[in-house]
């Protein structure tokens, strides 16, 4: 099964958001991470074990900090 992952960028990030810097990820996490915003692409879909390590964060901490969406259908 797969889920859809969707990257937005944030201004701000609230004091109580549960973030996480790139370096922190898993691999594979990164992997994929680094492929959606390389081909700036905002929705994609994802293997659920991807998913299931990004979607414990709300932000992520790359280039600039994302808002990320992790859902089973497409958002």
């Amino acid at each position: 099964m797969t889920m859809w992952i969707s990257l937005s960028p944030v201004e701000r990030v609230p004091h109580d958001s549960r973030v996480s810097h790139y370096d922190q990820l898993a691999d594979q996490a990164k992997n994929r991470l680094s492929r959606l915003l390389e081909e700036d692409e905002t929705v994609s879909r994802t293997p659920d074990s991807v998913g299931a390590m990004l979607e414990t964060y709300e932000i992520v901490k790359y280039t600039d900090y994302y808002r990320v969406t992790v859902t089973e259908e497409r958002p």
